[in-house]
């Protein structure tokens, strides 16, 4: 008999639990990216590019779409979402030096890592760059 032929593959895949707690984790994440005042919030997921930072202020986020989970890789502790939705209000600078208030919204996907030790999870997003 051949060895190879007894051969079998193995495929790990996430639990109900993982995927529930690792969701909650990024959603916190992003919840706490929303609470930036900045048009592009550091170590986030989303933002704008501004042409001129003083024509802009007073930024609030909120998360329109927390976006769901598509994969997540048990051998490298990684993950990635579908499509998520930010809104931001802000306040723009017309040309007689009045304020007007605005929002736009803008989609974005999160990608991160994960690990587990001594029973708790810990979960870092990939900055959009």
């Amino acid at each position: 008999t051949n060895a190879d032929s007894d051969a079998a593959d193995l495929k790990i895949m996430p639990t109900a639990k993982l995927k529930e707690d690792l969701s909650k984790a990024v959603n916190a994440k992003l919840d706490e990216c929303a609470k930036s005042t900045d048009y592009a919030p550091e170590g986030c997921p989303f933002g704008f590019d501004l042409y001129d930072e003083d024509y802009y202020r007073n930024f609030a986020w909120s998360i329109s779409v927390y976006p769901k989970l598509s994969d997540i890789d048990l051998d490298y502790g990684t993950f990635s979402t579908r499509q998520g939705k930010a809104k931001c209000t802000y306040e723009e600078k017309n040309f007689d030096d009045s304020w007007e208030s605005q929002d736009d919204s803008t989609h974005f996907t999160v990608n991160g890592s994960f690990s587990i030790r001594d029973g708790k999870l810990s979960v870092t997003i990939d900055d959009e760059d």
